[in-house]
């Protein structure tokens, strides 16, 4: 099950995929700027976050976890 993150949460993003894992390793934490859903019904929820290095991505929130 997602987290529910919402704007101003402060997140770090995780995953088991080391790989994946290694490209964030110098952006956490990040701050939540704002939150979407999916076109769909069941559609899945996604962040824009602010990076500690000062980029800016779309993630899907079942990769960020609160601090």
């Amino acid at each position: 099950m997602e987290e529910r993150v919402q704007a101003g949460d402060i997140v770090n993003f995780f995953t088991t995929v080391a790989m994946w894992s290694r490209d964030y390793e110098g952006r956490n934490p990040g701050v939540v700027l704002k939150t979407t859903r999916g076109r769909s019904v069941k559609g899945k929820l996604s962040a824009e976050v602010l990076w500690s290095t000062n980029e800016i991505t779309h993630e899907h929130a079942s990769y960020l976890k609160k601090v």
